[in-house]
């Protein structure tokens, strides 16, 4: 059993019709996929891994963030000396 977890020929939507097929409790094939890096998001077991793409985009956002916080910082406008209120 785990030689098929672990080569993915399986369909990881389901657990319950996972189990069925292998004559197993349910339980024991989630433990299975969690134990191969499967993480159920939205009712769904999926890989958490990051395929290249992703880790480019996550790594090039976090970059630009952090080069828009050192060009323009947002926080100086939320600090003020002047406590003197205008009167318009």
């Amino acid at each position: 059993m785990d030689m098929r977890f672990q080569y993915g020929s399986y369909d990881v939507s389901n657990a319950y019709d996972i189990a069925e097929e292998l004559n197993t409790d349910h339980k024991t094939v989630l433990n299975h996929l969690k134990k191969f890096g499967h993480k159920k998001k939205l009712d769904v077991p999926v890989s958490h891994d990051l395929i290249m793409k992703n880790l480019i985009d996550r790594v090039s956002t976090y970059e630009s963030l952090l080069k828009r916080n050192e060009i323009k910082s947002f926080l100086k406008w939320l600090i003020m000396d002047n406590n003197v209120r205008k009167r318009s």
